[in-house]
């Protein structure tokens, strides 16, 4: 075993952590606070390890402040908190030294409290916790390994999550999220382009197009300006008050379509399909599973494999082929 431990321990020394082999306890709390003027700032650049991050953007404000609540294992300071100016660039830095070890309590973690000029934008790099952002009128980027996201506000927003539930808001322009896991609900925004691994997704009140592509998990999308485009492995789908036309390909699930003003074309693998009140055309290529149709503006049903089919009130051409 001796043998076994002496290569291991050796390459985690080489790689710059601190190995302690005794259980530590992050019983001392230290509180720090750190000002910039944002004078020629336009963008806050923040590298996170562990905590919870609450920004808030205030308008007229004309400096970053922040809050530190830091829970640490000794009185050394092994962490860094900076804020300093690069170039037109504010960074912050909130970081414990690497450290390998047990303890008997919390782990160590720098919470932080920051207020930031509403029209600063936002470009988050953060390893563990929960990310709150209210109040922003600018763009934010955030990449996060694990812990909840909310943001209430922002123009652009772009997110790059590895786990957690993420709750977005009050956007004014456009989105782009990558989430590998976690519940995911946006409410208003621009256009959105959606990667989801799993978890539940809720979309709605977009102005612009809507792109999902989605590994597994319940979907509900609903009042969306633009044209929509699903891609979706497993799970039930919701569908609802399109402005304009829709296409979604579905392995699996249930899937409900309701009140679309265009087109709406299906290729799906299996589950039971309604489509009620589209104006424009329902192409359908089905898998397996029951298919209702009602009120629409014309019906083409290009395969169809085992389950039942009813339509009703179908107002253009009908062609239906077995």
């Amino acid at each position: 075993m001796l043998k076994l431990l002496t290569p291991i321990c050796s390459a985690i020394l080489l790689s710059g952590c601190i190995v302690n082999i005794s259980p530590d306890s992050t019983n001392i709390l230290e509180q720090k606070t750190l000002t910039l003027s944002t004078r020629n700032i336009t963008t806050l650049i923040s590298e996170t390890s562990s905590g919870n991050l609450m920004i808030t953007g205030v308008e007229g404000l004309n400096e970053i402040s922040v809050k530190a609540d830091i829970r640490t294992y000794n009185h050394d300071k092994p962490y860094t908190l900076t804020l300093e100016k690069h170039g037109n660039k504010a960074k912050l830095v909130a970081k414990h030294d690497a450290i390998l070890g047990f303890y008997s309590g919390n782990s160590p973690r720098i919470n932080l409290t920051i207020q930031v000029p509403a029209t600063l934008a936002l470009d988050l790099d953060d390893g563990s916790g929960d990310i709150k952002i209210i109040g922003s009128q600018a763009d934010i980027k955030v990449d996060d390994n694990s812990g909840n996201i909310i943001i209430a506000g922002g123009n652009n927003v772009v997110i790059d999550d590895g786990s957690g539930n993420i709750e977005i808001t009050q956007v004014m322009g456009d989105m782009v999220i990558e989430d590998d896991s976690g519940n995911l609900s946006i409410d208003g925004g621009n256009q959105l382009v959606v990667e989801d691994g799993s978890g539940n997704l809720s979309i709605a009140n977009l102005s612009g197009t809507l792109k999902v592509t989605d590994g597994s998990g319940n979907l509900d999308i609903t009042a969306i300006k633009g044209r929509v485009d699903v891609e979706d492995g497993s799970g039930n789908l919701n569908i609802s008050n399109l402005s304009s036309s829709l296409i979604v390909r579905d392995d699996s699930g249930e899937l409900s379509i309701k009140n679309v003003q265009g087109d709406v074309n299906i290729n799906d693998g299996s589950g039971d399909l309604s489509v009620t009140k589209v104006v424009g055309v329902v192409t359908i290529e089905d898998g397996s599973g029951n298919i209702e149709v009602n009120h629409t503006g014309g019906l083409v049903i290009t395969e169809s494999g085992s389950g039942r089919l009813n339509m009703h009130d179908i107002n253009g051409k009908v062609n239906v082929k077995n």
